[in-house]
Formats: structure tokens, C-alpha cells, sequence
């Protein structure tokens, strides 16, 4: 790095966007831009390394070791030597690539003097690396000529608005990072960017200062207390209404519309999900028996309230079936399609950890249009989002061991903690690529509100499955409320 601060990039070397998920129009401060219909039919390796770029971002879906760009792949693996010991993709054990070798684009042979790595985890610290440095794109990165290397700390919404904020940025804004961070703040209340390196010398000529550029880093620290953002707010009782308190026998009716509303008019679910009509009909049952003159009848109530709760228990109970038979059943999907049409608030320090030791932050995310549901997110700065959740759901924790050998079981202990007596249906829903068997598929728990209810699983890994990292995501249920978290760990060569 200390030879490269003399380098100095040629004045007409392009700038370039390299993006899989941006399907928007190019923009126009691009020299050369590849969106996501252009990765899949160019030869995207021969782009990235046939030419000296002035500045270059590349976008897409990875973690510390790749960037999926269609059928490439921008790699981190290096000539280093890995520490023994130490665990890797699946590479690092003789079982070749994901993607095909001549798909394979190394990050230190990209020519560029600023060199953007816009997917999860591309910059995590060492503490918080899942494989060994010989394999973390960051290190291949500045390994290369690159003066400046932007990356990602852990887990990144970043999308169009922050490309635009990274081909728009210029010195006063301090560095690409802080410009994109700014951008990104709305959807992640926290520094996602980080900048490694010198002042790239391929950055744009300082502009007047704008009224934004007064905000710095600051406005992503955390704020208030240790406590959870899960637990019902003060606008969420209605006892006093004439509805059902949120702890009592019967769900409240307030927050099981806006359930309804978000699960049946948000877009997330299509018109052919096979629950949408007993769905329908709960919520028309719902906006019934919300008028006062039954909401304020006690006890000419009971009966509604009684036939709402168990047609709701019986839709938990349904959907925590497909959840355990359908990874991607679209509900599960809630997180990322609730999150991008939401703002988030200030996160605060959490008094749990994530299951991998370190500290959690959690923040809400409100709907900018009533039919998006709230959101709860915890982030760790290792795992990334760990936990996402409807606003007042099942709030879990998660115990596993952070390594497993190919053929052994991994024993998984799920505590979940209820905003309100009742069922709660718990499993886990693996990736696809885990080859790996869950057992059981679901528990069924009678929980007392704000009492640890436990839940004990095993997954039992195939001898055949490939040592790399993976991931298992515990779920619950009650309330039409879904509760998600991630949990990562690493799968090791069978002894």
C-alpha cells in the first residue's frame, strides 16, 4: 500500500458498474455498465480484466470469500498458504469451485484504482471472518493495485441508490463509504461500507459541500439501553378499547389485521398461495367482529373472539408446515420484500448475544405504506441479520455449536419467549445446497407469556455433505407473527 500511494491512474480510464441485481436502466456517469441481463449473457470475466478502470464497483450476491456475478465469480482465493487448521470453502479441500474455473475472476487481477465489493460480508474483520484469510476477498483485493479497496463490515441491503451515491461521490464526502453508508441508512441503521487503503486517485473532483454531507458516521451508533425491540410497544394494548389485550387468551385484533393486511395485500403473497383464501376469509372475520358493538359487548364477545383464535391457531399451525416442506415459501420471504419498502430506525444494544458470542443490535422497521407490516431485524456484526421478525412476535434463541464434522449430528436447542399464552409451532428450514436431514420436523410448545418455552432438534449431516459454511434457520409461529433466525456454522472433513 505505501507503493501505491505514487500510483496515479490514467485520467481517461473508465468508470464501471458490474452489477447482477440492478435491473434499472444504466446510469449515465457510468463509462460501462453490465446489469443483471447483461452478467448473464457477456463474458463478464473478459470485462472486468481486459481493461485499467479509473473506479469499478462490482454488485451481487456472495460472502468473504466471493462475488456471484451470474456464472462468474470474483474470487478471494490467493497463492498465501492457509493456516493449518483452519476452516475454508469447499476449495480449501481439494473439491474444486462452485462456479466453473474459467468463470473465475481473481479480485488482486482487477486493474482499477478504487475497487468496490458490494455484497455481505466482502470486508469483515478478522474476528469476525468465517473462513481463513487465504480465501477473504478483502486480503485478495489489496493484494492487487488497487489503492483503495470499499467492502462490507457484514450483512448489506445496498442496491440502485447506493450505486448511484458511489458514481456520484466525490472527496468532500470523506470516501466512497461514508458516501454509500449515507445513502444506505434508511434500510441499514448502521456502517455497512468500510473504506481499506489510500484515497482512491480515481475519485471525482470535490463539489460544493450539500446540505446532507453534514451527517457522518454518527448517525449510525446505537442509542438507549440494553432491551428488546420484540416486546409489545405502548401503542399495542387495547384492553381499553374493548380488544384483547396482547397477553390475554385471545390474539389482539390490531395487530393480527395488520398481519393480515400485510400478508394478503402487500404484493408478498400471489394469487395462487394455497392459504390466500382461508386468509381472506380470517380477515374479513376479523374486520367484523371489530366493530364496537362486538369488541365492546363482554361477554357477547367471546364467541367472535374464541372463532378467530382458532381458525388463527389453525393457520399457525398450516403455515409452519410448509415453512418445515418449502425453503422458499414466500411468507419466509418477508424480511427482504417488508424491509425494502420500510425505514429503520436508530438500532439499540440488545443485553443477549448472538449465538456465536458477540454483541447484537436490534432496530424496527416501519412500512412506508400502512400494507407493509412492521419488521423487527437483530444484526451481529459477524452473522449479519440473525433474527428477523413481525413487530410483537416470538422472540428465539438459539443454541448450537459453531463447528460440525460431515456425518455427525448437530444438536440444536431453540428457547422461545411468547408475547402471550399459547401454541407456538417451532422447526428449521435448511438451504437447499445442506445436504442434511432436520428431526423432527416440528415441535409444537404450550408457552406462558414472557417465559422461556425450550425446543431441542438435531440435524443430522450426510457423510457426503461438503465442508464449507452453511447455515439453518430456526422459525415460530403463533399469531399469523413469524419469528426467523439464522444461525451460521461450519461443516468440517469427515475424520
Amino acid at each position: 500500500m505505501a507503493a501505491k500511494q505514487y500510483a496515479r491512474v490514467s485520467a481517461d480510464a473508465p468508470v464501471g458498474v458490474l452489477s447482477e441485481l440492478d435491473t434499472a436502466a444504466p446510469a449515465p456517469q457510468a463509462d460501462v455498465w453490465l446489469g443483471a441481463a447483461d452478467v448473464h449473457r457477456l463474458d463478464v470475466r473478459q470485462i472486468a480484466l481486459g481493461q485499467v478502470w479509473r473506479r469499478v464497483l462490482f454488485h451481487g450476491n456472495g460472502k468473504d470469500d466471493q462475488l456471484n456475478l451470474g456464472q462468474f465469480t470474483l474470487c478471494g482465493a490467493s497463492p498465501a498458504a492457509a493456516a493449518p487448521g483452519m476452516p475454508g470453502p469447499r476449495c480449501a479441500y481439494g473439491l474444486g469451485c462452485t462456479k466453473p474455473q474459467d468463470k473465475l475472476i481473481p479480485a488482486r487481477g482487477i486493474r482499477a484504482a478504487e475497487l468496490v465489493l458490494a455484497n455481505c460480508f466482502s470486508g469483515a474483520l478478522a474476528g469476525h471472518a468465517m473462513y481463513d484469510p487465504k480465501y477473504l476477498i478483502l486480503l485478495d483485493a489489496l493484494d492487487g493495485p488497487a489503492q483503495t479497496v470499499v467492502a462490507t463490515l457484514t450483512a448489506c441491503d445496498g442496491q440502485r441508490p447506493e450505486n448511484l451515491a458511489w458514481l456520484t461521490a466525490t472527496t468532500d464526502a470523506g470516501s466512497a463509504a461514508v458516501a454509500m453508508n449515507r445513502q444506505l441508512r434508511d434500510i441499514n441503521p448502521y456502517p455497512a461500507f468500510v473504506q481499506a487503503g489510500l484515497q482512491s486517485s480515481g475519485l471525482g473532483p470535490s463539489h460544493p459541500h450539500s446540505p446532507d454531507d453534514t451527517h457522518t458516521a454518527d448517525a449510525f451508533e446505537s442509542s438507549g439501553s440494553p432491551r428488546s425491540l420484540n416486546s409489545p410497544s405502548p401503542d399495542s394494548s387495547y384492553g381499553s378499547d374493548g380488544f384483547p389485550d396482547p397477553g390475554g387468551p385471545y390474539p389482539p385484533l390490531h395487530r393480527l389485521g395488520a398481519r393480515l393486511s400485510g400478508l394478503l395485500d402487500s404484493g408478498l403473497l400471489g394469487p395462487d398461495y394455497p392459504l390466500r383464501p382461508r386468509l381472506r376469509a380470517l380477515a374479513d372475520s376479523v374486520l367484523r367482529d371489530a366493530v364496537r358493538t362486538v369488541a365492546r359487548s363482554a361477554p357477547d364477545a367471546g364467541p367472535a373472539l374464541a372463532a378467530i383464535a382458532a381458525e388463527t391457531k389453525s393457520l399457525d399451525l398450516a403455515l409452519a408446515h410448509r415453512f418445515a416442506k418449502h425453503h422458499d415459501d414466500p411468507v419466509l420471504a418477508f424480511p427482504t420484500y417488508f424491509g425494502e419498502r420500510s425505514t429503520a430506525t436508530a438500532p439499540v444494544a440488545l443485553d443477549t448475544p448472538c449465538a456465536c458470542g458477540w454483541p447484537l443490535r436490534s432496530y424496527r422497521r416501519h412500512g412506508r405504506v400502512p400494507a407493509i407490516a412492521d419488521t423487527v431485524q437483530t444484526v451481529c456484526a459477524r452473522c449479519g441479520d440473525v433474527a428477523n421478525a413481525h413487530t410483537g412476535a416470538v422472540e428465539l434463541r438459539v443454541k448450537a455449536p459453531a463447528e460440525a464434522a460431515a456425518g455427525s449430528t448437530l444438536h440444536v436447542v431453540v428457547e422461545a419467549v411468547a408475547p402471550r399464552d399459547g401454541t407456538l409451532n417451532l422447526g428449521i428450514v435448511l438451504p437447499l445446497y445442506l445436504d442434511a436431514r432436520v428431526g423432527p420436523v416440528l415441535r409444537r410448545v404450550d408457552a406462558a407469556a414472557g417465559r422461556r418455552a425450550h425446543a431441542e432438534f438435531t440435524l443430522d449431516l450426510t457423510p457426503r455433505v461438503t465442508p464449507q459454511a452453511y447455515y439453518f434457520c430456526p422459525f415460530a409461529v403463533q399469531d399469523l407473527g413469524v419469528s426467523v433466525s439464522r444461525v451460521h456454522f461450519t461443516v468440517l472433513p469427515r475424520p
